[in-house]
């Protein structure tokens, strides 16, 4: 058992691993085998560490850690097949969480993450340039007020 993080409360290894589960299963494709537990924290941690040292001022709180999360897990295939559903749905939760949600069609999410993946959004501040056009507070969130917490 992994020791707690400080993301935990807004994502958790399992919680990646769900999501990918949960992708699968609604979308098709195979299980294999189970996915290295050290790529899913290294993804979290490195997304983390950008969104406490990396956070742009003027950024809605959190939305850093967030658009990390969805492109180590895209880019660092720690799994055979799922990888950009257990990314964006990941990142779904994380905004969620926050009090957050990104209002874009099915072909935008999906040209974004083919983007992504493919080099066109060459890297995460990218993907908070595209999800910060398309945010949307949320009405509701238990953990709105949990984010990462910024360097002294």
């Amino acid at each position: 058992m992994n020791s707690p993080q400080p993301w935990d409360h807004l994502i958790s290894i399992q919680g990646v691993v769900d999501f990918r589960a949960e992708g699968i299963r609604r979308y098709g494709g195979a299980m294999m085998t189970k996915p290295p537990e050290d790529c899913i924290d290294a993804s979290l941690g490195a997304a983390w560490s950008a969104g406490l040292y990396r956070e742009p001022e003027e950024s809605k709180p959190g939305l850093c850690f967030a658009a990390h999360v969805l492109y180590y897990i895209s880019r660092n295939h720690c799994f055979t097949e799922g990888n950009k559903r257990a990314a964006w749905l990941s990142t779904m939760e994380i905004l969620a969480r926050l009090g957050l949600t990104v209002r874009a069609t099915v072909e935008e999410a999906f040209t974004m993450m083919e983007d992504v993946i493919k080099g066109g959004i060459p890297d995460a501040d990218g993907v908070i340039f595209w999800m910060e056009s398309r945010l949307e507070v949320l009405s509701f969130s238990p953990l709105a007020s949990s984010v990462p917490p910024q360097p002294s």
